[in-house]
């Protein structure tokens, strides 16, 4: 082994080779305390360093995946936050609309009562059908369009097939007063009119909205053979109930509809149905929060549909007769459908609440937009988003800074050394004590004289 390896030139960064003099001149070994010394002082600042540099990066790794598991649940937390609230409105508002079905129910009811007759209750009924109706050249009796007002009058229809025997002719005036006061009385949100069908055929109806609806109606139509009426047959309703049917479509009124029916009784005896309609075009448009404000638009009515996917409406118009939910969608559903209460389902990057409308043995399907939650996730976050990238700029410049201030620090040590193996190597030719050359200084210097 050299015994002078820090010669001039020497690599001090060789492994091999020491970065301190572990050796005296003459090939005497260093005391161990003085070689940790000198180890401690060539290596503490750069361990020092290395270890700050590497345990910002620990922090900050740290500090990075505590961040995402915070923005995770507050996101999960906003997300639950925002559908509850939606759940809310939605049940309240699907409530406000199964009572107004209820009360439908109730009106129906009260309609059938005031329709029902017995013959005697005809007797002082004057059998003239002026001056409410008159024979159209189809051979039907309409009310005069020029005598009727479609906001306080009932209309009155009966085609040529309908017998005008002195008590249908009774009967009919009867009832046309009773479809005019009553019909008044009873419209409200969700039913628009009130109608009578009698086993004889023709009607009566209000319907302010549908002007037009009996002038409409052609002399060949018959209802009785539609599920408004044969719904009430005893044969198929023997408890007299109310029912609702529909969608059906109105060749008359030239619309889709959902109607609740109830039978009327001629004495005691099954003589036809009374009812209200609910369009099917305004249903949707029904189980909105009136005046609901801009902030709540991302959640709206997708369809009303039965438990086994039957649609009754849909947002993109009346639908088909037999139309069902979309399979896929229907599958998501399904679980939910089998329950009676409400629900929430996801549905790609929206959620679907499914509320139960008992009344009609239906479900309402709103969507909740999934893209307002996120913009919405989005907005609340950007603070925490904007202090997670400072901290982040802020920890790559501190590791930034302490790599170059070791690399500094490295770099003056490096020089430090140097200058010590110098001063080492002169210090090794000359004799303490009297300042001359030693042997080794002496022999060189012999051997360069030769």
């Amino acid at each position: 082994m050299d015994p002078y390896p820090y010669q001039s030139g020497a690599r001090t960064d060789d492994p091999a080779v020491p970065r301190l003099p572990d050796l005296w001149p003459g090939g005497l070994e260093l005391p161990p305390a003085l070689r940790r010394l000198f180890a401690r002082f060539s290596s503490d600042r750069s361990s020092t360093s290395l270890g700050l540099g590497l345990l910002i990066v620990a922090v900050l790794a740290t500090a990075l995946g505590l961040s995402r598991l915070l923005q995770n649940h507050i996101e999960h937390h906003m997300v639950v936050k925002v559908l509850d609230s939606q759940k809310q409105k939605i049940r309240a508002r699907v409530a406000a609309f199964d009572a107004t079905l209820r009360r439908s129910e109730s009106s129906v009811l009260r309609y059938s009562h005031l329709i029902s007759y017995r013959s005697a209750d005809l007797a002082l009924e004057n059998p003239s059908l002026e001056p409410i109706a008159h024979r159209d050249p189809d051979g039907s009796w309409r009310t005069p369009r020029n005598r009727f007002n479609p906001l306080t009058d009932a209309n009155i229809w009966l085609p040529p097939s309908v017998p005008l025997t002195e008590e249908n002719r009774r009967f009919f005036k009867r009832s046309y007063s009773i479809t005019r006061i009553f019909g008044l009385g009873a419209q409200n949100d969700v039913v628009e009119n009130a109608w009578m069908l009698p086993l004889i055929g023709g009607m009566t109806a209000f319907w302010p909205s549908k002007p037009n609806y009996l002038y409409n109606a052609d002399s060949q139509l018959d209802y009785r053979s539609t599920p408004w009426v044969t719904s009430t047959d005893p044969r198929q309703n023997p408890g007299h109930a109310v029912r609702w049917v529909g969608p059906e479509y109105d060749p008359a009124a030239r619309d889709w509809s959902i109607s609740v029916v109830a039978p009327f009784f001629h004495d005691g005896q099954w003589a036809g149905s009374v009812g209200h309609d609910m369009r099917v075009s305004r249903l949707l448009g029904l189980l909105i929060e009136p005046n609901a404000s801009a902030q709540d638009s991302f959640s709206r009515p997708l369809y009303v549909t039965t438990s086994d996917g039957s649609v009754l409406a849909k947002r993109e118009g009346a639908p088909a007769r037999g139309e069902r939910v979309p399979a896929p969608l229907l599958h998501k559903m399904q679980q939910a459908l089998t329950s009676n209460k409400l629900a929430v389902v996801a549905n790609r990057s929206n959620y679907l609440v499914l509320a139960p409308i008992t009344t009609l043995h239906a479900w309402a399907v709103y969507v909740v937009d999934g893209g307002w939650i996120r913009q919405t996730l989005r907005d609340e976050l950007s603070l925490l988003h904007s202090a997670e990238g400072l901290f982040v700029v802020v920890s790559v410049g501190a590791v930034v800074g302490l790599a170059a201030k070791d690399a500094q620090a490295r770099r003056q040590r490096q020089s430090l050394l140097e200058q010590r193996n110098q001063d080492l190597e002169r210090l090794s030719r000359i004799d303490q004590l009297t300042l001359l050359p030693n042997r080794l200084g002496l022999q060189e210097r012999c051997e360069e004289a030769l």
